[in-house]
């Protein structure tokens, strides 16, 4: 467990980068202790910043299979969200169809952690990436009811509305992101585009 550890904290170093080094240091630990759901999920998030910063398919369907592979001992929401995260990179960078899977992901882990907001706001990314901003929009609202906080879900609402040329609710959602976040790019470059 010792050796485990040692490497597991060394990749944790780089995980959010998904640097290479880290990758290796978090394979030592899940292979020392391939038991472990933690090692495992750092791995897969490791592999999936990877993918994200290099453009790599290969690093985010490892991504995928690593997170598959923690559902194998049964549902956590964790694994649930992170392979839907996954599996919409994917689609977003390399195949369109892959939404399906981010969805079916995404609403599994809505059903184990139904409080959790970030799962309804990505939900909602994934059809406003879709082109269905009617069915994004509640998605928005219900992630905003559980942390009104979210400046990229209020501005993903005013997008969502802004595509349906519904600008007052749009100006609306931007006026309130850039409420919390006064430099807020997208919120900027919204309002701008409904005034």
């Amino acid at each position: 467990a010792i050796y485990a550890d040692y490497h597991f904290t060394k990749g944790l170093s780089g995980r959010e980068t998904g640097a290479p080094g880290s990758i290796k240091e978090l394979e030592t630990a899940l292979g020392a202790s391939p038991g472990s759901r933690v090692y495992r999920l750092a791995l897969g998030h490791a592999y999936l910043a990877n993918g994200k910063a290099t453009g790599e398919r290969r690093m985010v369907d490892r991504a995928i299979e690593i997170y598959s592979d923690g559902l194998e001992d049964g549902p956590i929401d964790e694994f649930y969200y992170s392979l839907g995260d996954a599996q919409a990179v994917y689609a977003i960078a390399w195949d369109r169809s892959r939404f399906t899977e981010a969805l079916t992901a995404y609403e599994a882990a809505a059903a184990l952690r139904p409080f959790f907001p970030y799962t309804f706001w990505e939900m909602g990314y994934v059809y406003l990436e879709q082109g269905q901003a009617e069915e994004a929009i509640p998605l928005f609202e219900r992630s905003l009811e559980l942390d009104p906080m979210n400046t990229d879900a209020w501005n993903d609402l005013g997008r969502a509305f802004e595509s349906l040329r519904r600008p007052a609710k749009a100006r609306h959602s931007y006026e309130r992101a850039l409420a919390l976040d006064p430099e807020s790019n997208p919120a900027i470059d919204g309002l701008e585009r409904v005034r």
